[in-house]
């Protein structure tokens, strides 16, 4: 039987990441299992002739602060319910980082939200889920976020 230890649930903080973690808990509860909820932030630092820097370190660092503090509030009202939950505030190639991650703490699963986007949104913006998903040594469960759901919010 596959067995579920240690569950990775990426978010970036959308309604899409939020669901999956709903879903990632319930996993939790019924094997006895650890959710990390992580966040990737792809900034880097880049220098413009000209210009100096387009993200200075203070404000990189304002950012993962506020990163952090989002995580812990997550975490926080799972934990008041009994979940064992931690958190991780990660910067680079959202895909990589996860994955990498996912490999680090002996994950048996990676539970993650989808848009659903398509068409040109989904080219431009690419899909950090499809690339998990056909990279990952660890399986993967997406949870999609219909477009009924996002309607039903507006």
């Amino acid at each position: 039987m596959f067995e579920i230890h240690t569950i990775v649930c990426p978010t970036d903080f959308s309604d899409g990441s939020a669901r999956a973690i709903e879903h990632a808990l319930a996993l939790a509860k019924t094997h006895g299992a650890a959710v990390h909820v992580i966040h990737v932030s792809p900034i880097q630092t880049y220098v413009v002739p000209d210009l100096g820097p387009l993200w200075t370190p203070d404000v990189i660092e304002e950012l993962r602060r506020g990163t952090a503090l989002s995580l812990e509030k997550i975490a926080a009202r799972y934990r008041e319910a009994g979940s064992i939950v931690s958190t991780a505030a990660l910067d680079g190639s959202p895909a990589e980082e996860i994955n990498r991650y996912a490999e680090k703490v002996g994950a048996d699963l990676v539970v993650l939200g989808t848009h659903g986007r398509r068409g040109l949104p989904r080219m431009f913006l690419g899909s950090v889920a499809e690339r998990i998903v056909r990279t990952s040594a660890i399986p993967v469960l997406t949870v999609r976020f219909a477009k009924s759901e996002r309607a039903q919010q507006d």
